[in-house]
């Protein structure tokens, strides 16, 4: 897969962030076109009908939304900090995250690898099971004592996979009870 998802997420972890999720190779794809904005002062990717266009601007660090277009303005240090977080989630062995300071639209941009989209190369079994970076996803939101039908819709909404949004609920509810065991037990099965 190719998965890269950019959002403003208003309740992660309880504060407004810029969510870009991305699978290993969403996150090649990503770090090609910045890169070449590095080099050339902008670029475009055009991507799963979304379109991100980087502009290398001093003093910037901002990201705007447009309808299915986002705009990247960053200075040359914002966008090597960047580069340096997207290296690090790629020697990762797990999901991940990093955090980056940004200006606009919220103060805090998240990479994330493979924890708020499926897996690379694998998607998890519809209807039956979820991945552990899903699975670990709502085991900290639910820790931080969200509601499980809300957690269902932020999760359907931020992975696009809005069929799975009783699945989602089924599993933070379970995590209430502190019966997560199953729901992992089932994902390492998958993972075989």
């Amino acid at each position: 897969m190719n998965t890269i998802r950019v959002e403003l997420v208003s309740d992660f972890k309880s504060d407004a962030v810029v969510l870009l999720a991305a699978d290993a190779a969403g996150l090649d794809t990503f770090e090609a076109a910045l890169t070449a904005a590095q080099r050339r002062g902008s670029a475009q990717l055009d991507h799963d009908g979304m379109t991100h266009r980087f502009v290398m601007q001093p003093g910037s660090a901002d990201i705007g939304f447009a309808e299915k277009c986002v705009t990247w303005r960053l200075d040359r240090a914002n966008a090597a900090e960047l580069s340096e977080h997207l290296a690090a989630l790629r020697t990762s062995a797990h999901p991940c995250h990093q955090y980056v300071d940004i200006s606009s639209p919220t103060a805090t941009l998240v990479l994330s690898r493979d924890e708020y989209s499926p897996p690379s190369g694998s998607a998890p079994a519809r209807g039956s099971t979820l991945s552990r970076g899903q699975l670990d996803a709502i085991k900290d939101r639910v820790d931080r004592s969200a509601d499980p039908a809300a957690l269902a819709g932020w999760l359907a909404r931020i992975t696009d996979r809005h069929d799975d949004a009783a699945l989602y609920q089924t599993a933070a509810e379970d995590f209430q009870r502190g019966d997560s065991d199953k729901w992992y037990a089932a994902a390492d099965q998958v993972g075989d």
